[in-house]
């Protein structure tokens, strides 16, 4: 076992690990009442912080890439889905999808 860290928070959680060793999950930040998404790597802690807006976000997968999917939210519910990958910001996958037509 190994102990991944944290934000400066209480609790750390590993929800997907890829072929190469890359960890994906959340953190908390101190307090231990707002998580960011991280993805740990060679034994560093990565905050890939939120969505423009949202308090907090969680790593939900990882491919071999290191390209990470996860959702971002007000802390309860999800709000967007999300992707980042090294070197870029996090994406809002929200912002790719047409606005639903009105019905009348």
């Amino acid at each position: 076992m190994t102990d991944l860290g944290t934000l400066g928070g209480d609790n750390p959680e590993a929800i997907w690990l890829n072929e190469v060793g890359t960890v994906v999950g959340s953190a908390d930040l101190p307090g231990s009442q707002i998580h960011h998404a991280v993805f740990w790597k060679n034994g560093e802690i990565h905050d890939l912080g939120t969505v423009s807006g949202d308090a907090c976000s969680r790593g939900r997968g990882l491919n071999a890439r290191g390209q990470v999917i996860g959702g971002s939210s007000d802390c309860h519910n999800f709000l967007h889905a999300f992707v980042w990958q090294e070197g870029g910001p996090t994406l809002d996958l929200n912002t790719l999808i047409p606005a639903a037509p009105a019905f009348n």
